[in-house]
């Protein structure tokens, strides 16, 4: 059993995120080891990410962006980063890499890497002041178009077996974060967008089922290591948590307020003692509700930018959502019910997902 608890260790380890060691750039003569290098020693040109990650260490590499990301930094601060040559460059290069494939890379294992996360979540933060500069400019469109890439960059991960989805997700709310609190900015042609890009959101396979795809070939291929090894039977390990994986997309297809807990595994051979003993569905369990968090947050943006423009429209708030005529993006993905809508004044109201609601 020592090492049924080291296997269930590293597997919530790789899978949670639990420890981003790996991620800290090792130095050699006291520059930081290209990260890129070690992941694409032979880069191809068609493989979107290859960019990315070379935006990722220009943007590590700038000083005035990393001031500009720490807390109580001034827009002028802001500023400066955006006019650093790196920078500059690394926003072309992110936007060069969005618009081609992108392909995770991975180790000698198979197992997806924490370095390349590091660079991604860096890239986040880099959307996240240059979204913040421009909204400050009144620039609302280039924001929203800033936007969108935050959350293209944020779905390639999620595609990318559980822990980069749960990488992808918090990348996302902090983009989605940020626009929220600048809604009273919108002009009514940024509020069409917005709502555009909040319904081009919506419409969006579900990428958690790419990454459980991801997910399955990376466990069986490490699980059936136990059998060749003679310890546990790796293979029976795999057929359960696979049919575990299949409930989980089964369920993944239906909408959330229709989604029912996992059944325990049953039966009490060595192989089901294994499965449970590694408890993945919390794992399962925790990004379901990530994505259906974050899917609602960009489904509240959308709403607003709607209640924005009707009031442009008609010099007044909607009475109720109904008068926007928004469909499914006005549909809390937690209670299948509209979103929640009240107004308080005039010109204010309250808008929230049931999900979205603070804990009492």
């Amino acid at each position: 059993m020592k090492l049924l608890r080291l296997v269930r260790t590293t597997w919530l380890i790789m899978l949670a995120g639990a420890t981003n060691t790996a991620a800290n750039a090792q130095t050699t003569g006291g520059q930081p080891e290209s990260i890129f290098r070690k992941l694409f020693p032979m880069p191809t040109g068609a493989n979107g990410y290859e960019e990315l990650a070379l935006a990722g260490e220009l943007a590590r590499s700038s000083k005035p962006l990393e001031a500009a990301n720490e807390t109580g930094a001034t827009l002028a601060v802001k500023r400066r980063a955006m006019a650093d040559p790196p920078v500059q460059k690394a926003l072309s290069l992110l936007r060069a890499g969005l618009d081609k494939p992108i392909r995770s890379p991975r180790g000698h294992e198979g197992e997806p890497s924490f370095e390349a996360f590091s660079l991604m979540r860096g890239l986040s933060r880099l959307v996240y002041v240059e979204m913040y500069v421009l909204l400050a400019d009144g620039r609302v469109s280039n924001a929203i178009e800033s936007l969108r890439d935050g959350l293209r960059l944020g779905y390639a991960l999620q595609s990318d077996m559980i822990i980069g989805g749960l990488v992808g997700v918090a990348m996302d709310a902090m983009v989605i974060g940020r626009f929220t609190r600048h809604v009273e900015q919108l002009a009514d042609r940024d509020c069409v967008r917005l709502l555009a890009l909040a319904n081009e959101w919506m419409a969006a396979p579900d990428p958690l089922l790419n990454a459980l795809d991801a997910e399955r070939g990376f466990m069986l291929k490490h699980l059936g290591e136990l059998t060749t090894a003679n310890v546990l039977n790796g293979d029976e390990i795999g057929r359960i948590l696979s049919a575990r994986l299949d409930l989980v997309k089964e369920s993944l297809r239906k909408p959330l307020w229709e989604r029912k807990p996992l059944p325990p595994i049953e039966g009490d051979s060595p192989a089901a003692q294994a499965a449970r003993a590694l408890n993945l569905d919390a794992v399962y369990t925790q990004s379901l509700t990530s994505f259906a968090k974050e899917q609602a947050k960009m489904q509240v943006l959308g709403v607003h930018a709607a209640i924005r423009k009707y009031r442009w429209d008609n010099d007044r708030l909607p009475a109720t959502l109904d008068e926007l005529r928004l469909g499914r993006l006005a549909i809390d993905p937690f209670t299948g019910k509209p979103l929640l809508y009240n107004r308080t004044g005039e010109t204010t109201y309250e808008l929230t997902s049931e999900g979205l609601k603070p804990m009492p």
